[in-house]
């Protein structure tokens, strides 16, 4: 009797534990409640080996392996044919939000697409995710950053509507809709508009409160609050003395505090590795220090491995791994809503035809809106010759040595440069005064000086 009991006593237990272990796998549980149970069945080691952007597979729970990195600034990169819209700088030159959003709709489509193909084909590379590292909000107010193109302007307005527009047509967010099309990225934050040359050891600091709310953190205010974005990637340098992917006050203070904002924080590439490396921030001794103080801040994901380093900083105190557990259960909690833990004939936005990438609708749908697109699309090309590649190799690898030296003196020379703001207050009709100090070296010696007031 005694033993039946035992066993009737161990098959309930397992019964038990099954039926726990089966909500993840059930779509009719909410993305929260299934990553809430995964998290619970991961051991460390495993949870750790998600935190980073070519995240691994755990195959004894049916996870599959996935690359968090996609872009697609102007129409999907990186990954073949794809439809090629105008640069950011030139789409904001339209004007037009309705045509932004029209054409990162015909974006979102053709991720959706290829995803689908290379999901079929067990392909899970970088470029071919379902999280879209785009737009990028930053203000563009330096020619000499050199990644204006990549920027809607000077105005933190025209940066906010149009950025928002990016992301509300890349996500496409619907309640009626079980699973999520793509996920957008409002990146770099914060104060990240140059310089280039110094990003992984610059300080942005003594910037006023005016300038830091009324330039800086509109844009990605507005694509938290308005466009629902779902990921947000910190910046590289520093603001007021912490590197950005570590700092509590635009982390946790604004972002997630006054803003509400519960989605996913991901490092900028390598940022981690600059909190401790000689040529970086310096902030931090060793990658466990850097790695752990990153997720206590809030940065969910990396872009890297420095933070294979996590298991060393619980081990050391560092870090809990309930902090861990927070991070790890948002990136679940976004691949639950993705459908991508899930077989893809139950997802519908899966069942977008290849037929769309590079299709004529989405090269000219785009002109209704009052605004010119590039007619050219991607194509395949016949190989060249061997002697043809090399003598264009070599041509074109001249013509950016030449760029890079141009580039490298006027950085150089350039060694500092401030912004003033805020001269007159602002207002309808009124555009922000800015002073431009530039100061020229050759030799060591100052040369001129300039003062510059844009019009």
């Amino acid at each position: 009797m005694r033993n039946k009991i035992t066993y009737l006593l161990t098959c309930l237990i397992v019964s038990g534990s099954s039926l726990a272990q089966s909500v993840y796998k059930d779509n009719s549980y909410s993305p929260a409640e299934r990553a809430e149970d995964l998290v619970k069945q991961l051991t460390l080691e495993e949870k750790v080996s998600l935190m980073m952007d070519n995240s691994k597979p755990v195959e004894r729970l049916g996870i599959k392996p996935y690359n968090w990195w996609n872009e697609a600034l102007h129409g999907v990169a990186r990954s073949g044919l794809a439809t090629v819209f105008p640069q950011p700088i030139g789409m904001a030159a339209s004007f037009s939000p309705e045509a932004l959003h029209t054409a990162f709709v015909a974006v979102s489509d053709e991720a959706r697409a290829k995803n689908a193909v290379y999901s079929k084909e067990g392909s899970y590379k970088r470029y071919q995710g379902l999280t879209i590292w785009t737009p990028t909000v930053n203000i563009y107010r330096d020619p000499r950053w050199g990644r204006g193109i990549e920027t809607y302007g000077e105005d933190p307005y025209l940066a906010s509507v149009m950025g928002v527009n990016v992301v509300k047509g890349l996500q496409c967010l619907d309640e009626n809709r079980k699973y999520d099309k793509v996920h957008a990225c409002a990146k770099h934050f914060a104060v990240h508009s140059g310089p280039e040359w110094n990003r992984h050891s610059f300080n942005a600091e003594n910037i006023s409160p005016r300038d830091l709310y009324e330039t800086y953190l509109p844009p990605f205010e507005a694509l938290v609050k308005e466009g629902k974005v779902k990921e947000v990637m910190c910046a590289y340098n520093r603001f007021e003395g912490e590197p950005c992917c570590g700092s509590n006050r635009l982390l946790t203070h604004i972002l997630r505090e006054e803003w509400g904002y519960d989605g996913i924080v991901v490092s900028d590439c390598s940022a981690i590795s600059d909190f401790h490396n000689a040529k970086g921030h310096k902030t931090h001794p060793d990658a466990a220090a850097a790695s752990s103080a990153a997720v206590l801040s809030g940065t969910d994901l990396e872009c890297g491995s420095n933070y294979r380093s996590l298991i060393e900083g619980v081990k050391r105190g560092l870090i809990n791994e309930k902090d861990i557990d927070r991070s790890v259960k948002r990136l679940l909690q976004a691949r639950f809503e993705l459908g991508e833990m899930d077989e893809l004939s139950r997802v519908d936005w899966a069942q977008t035809p290849y037929s769309v990438v590079g299709s004529e609708q989405a090269r000219f749908t785009v002109a209704g809106h009052g605004t010119q697109v590039h007619d050219t699309v991607t194509k395949q090309k016949r190989h060249p010759s061997p002697r043809t590649r090399r003598e264009s190799h070599r041509r074109n690898g001249a013509q950016r040595q030449r760029l890079r030296d141009a580039v490298g003196k006027l950085q150089r020379y350039s060694q500092t440069y401030h912004h003033h703001s805020g001269r007159y207050p602002l207002g309808h009709g009124q555009r922000r005064q800015t002073d431009l100090r530039t100061r020229l070296f050759v030799g060591g010696k100052e040369i001129d000086t300039q003062r510059i007031q844009p019009v």
